[in-house]
C-alpha cells in the first residue's frame, strides 16, 4: 500500500494494484521489498510524493483470512467451511481471528462449527519436547503396534480434555482391540458358508434373536447420536460393551450349544424357542453391523447384505440416511472413526 504524504490518505488505484499483484505472484511477497516502488506507481505519478508502507501483517490476521483462498470459490470444496478443528489455544488465536476477519468482509462466520481438542501428553502427563527426548511418534506406534492401535487410541480418549499416550496405555488399547477383533472373529466363523437360502425373517427369529435385534436397534440409535457430538470415545464404549455383555456374555454363552451341535437345517419345532441353525445365523450376521470388520489378520468377509432392520418410517432407514449423505451401517462410522484399515474421515462435515 501506498500512502500520499500530503493528505495521509492510501492510494486508491487499479493499475497500481494490478502491478502489485503481478509482481507477487511472479517473484513472492519478497518483490514488495526489493522492487523499486515507481515499478508498482508507473508513469505520472512521483515516487516521492507517496510512502510505501512496509509493515507487515498481524500474523492472525493472515491465518484469519485462510478461508479465503484455501475453500473460496474451489470446485472441489465449499464455503462456509463445515468444521474448523484445532487445539484450545486457537480460541483466542485461529478461531477468533477468522471470525473476526470473515464477519467483516462477509458477514458472518467461514465455518459451521468449531470443534476444539487439548493436548497430547507423555504417560506421565508431561508435554512432550524434543529436548527431552520423551516424545511418542506415531510411525513407532504404527510399526509396533499397528495403525488399527493407534487409531483406537484416538477414538477411545477424551480429546476435549489433554490426554495420555505412552507403552501402558497403548497396550490397555491393544487389549481393548483384541477383544472386539476376537468377538467378530467368532461371528465371522459363524457366517462361514452362509448363503441366501438360510435367511430368516426377523418375525420368525426365536424371542433371544428378536431380542438381540433390539438390542442392536437401540444401539444403532446412541452410535449414531453419538456421531452427530463427534463423541467418538461414546462410539467405542457403545459398540464395546454391546459386544461384552449382550454378545459375549449373553448371547454367544446361549447359542454355544445351537451354534455347535444343531445342524444347519434343523428346524424341529420343539427345539425353536431354544434357537434354530439358521435363526442363529442369520442373527449373528445382523449383528456384525455394528462392528469394524477391517482389523486386517483375515477378518474381512462379504456380509450377505444382512443389515439392522427397522421399523417403517424409522429416521434411520437406510433412504433416509443416504439422503443425509451417511453410512447405512453403524460398522461404517466406527471405522472411519479409527478402527479400520481404510482413510479416517474428517468427521467433519
Amino acid at each position: 500500500m501506498f500512502v500520499d504524504k500530503k493528505t495521509g490518505e492510501p492510494l486508491r488505484d487499479p493499475q497500481v494494484n494490478a502491478r502489485i499483484v503481478a509482481a507477487i505472484e511472479a517473484e513472492g511477497a519478497d518483490a514488495w521489498f526489493t522492487r523499486d516502488p515507481a515499478d508498482f506507481l508507473g508513469d505520472g505519478r512521483d515516487p516521492a510524493a507517496y510512502e510505501q508502507v512496509q509493515d507487515i501483517l498481524d500474523v492472525w490476521f493472515d491465518s484469519g483470512s485462510t478461508h479465503a483462498f484455501t475453500i473460496e470459490g474451489r470446485t472441489d470444496s465449499h464455503w462456509p467451511a463445515d468444521l474448523y478443528l484445532e487445539g484450545s489455544d486457537q480460541h483466542r488465536g485461529w478461531f477468533q481471528s477468522s471470525l473476526l476477519e470473515a464477519c467483516g468482509t462477509r458477514g458472518r462466520a467461514p465455518f459451521e462449527a468449531v470443534l476444539t481438542h487439548g493436548f497430547t501428553l507423555t504417560e506421565q502427563g508431561e508435554k512432550m519436547s524434543k529436548s527431552l527426548g520423551n516424545a511418542v511418534e506415531p510411525l513407532t506406534v504404527t510399526e509396533q503396534s499397528g495403525a488399527e492401535i493407534l487409531r483406537l487410541w484416538v477414538a477411545m480418549v477424551d480429546y476435549a480434555e489433554d490426554q495420555r499416550i505412552g507403552k501402558t496405555i497403548l497396550q490397555t488399547t491393544t487389549d481393548a482391540y483384541r477383544k472386539l477383533r476376537n468377538t467378530v472373529r467368532y461371528l465371522l466363523g459363524a457366517l462361514e458358508g452362509f448363503d441366501a437360502a438360510e435367511r430368516v425373517e426377523r418375525q420368525d427369529m426365536p424371542p433371544l434373536e428378536q431380542f438381540v435385534l433390539h438390542r442392536l436397534w437401540e444401539l444403532d440409535g446412541r452410535v449414531r447420536a453419538a456421531y452427530e457430538r463427534y463423541d467418538f470415545k461414546d462410539v467405542w464404549r457403545e459398540v464395546g460393551e454391546f459386544a461384552s455383555n449382550d454378545l459375549s456374555a449373553l448371547y454367544f454363552d446361549i447359542r454355544k450349544d445351537a451354534l455347535y451341535c444343531d445342524a444347519p437345517s434343523s428346524q424341529a419345532p420343539a427345539r425353536l424357542p431354544h434357537g434354530d441353525g439358521p435363526s442363529v445365523r442369520a442373527a449373528d450376521g445382523v449383528a456384525v453391523a455394528p462392528l469394524p470388520l477391517h482389523h486386517g489378520g483375515g477378518l474381512d468377509h462379504p456380509l450377505p447384505r444382512l443389515r439392522l432392520q427397522l421399523p417403517a418410517g424409522d429416521p434411520r432407514d437406510s433412504a433416509g440416511m443416504a439422503q443425509r449423505g451417511r453410512g447405512g451401517a453403524v460398522g461404517v462410522g466406527l471405522a472411519s472413526a479409527g478402527c479400520g484399515n481404510g482413510s479416517a474421515r474428517s468427521g467433519t462435515s
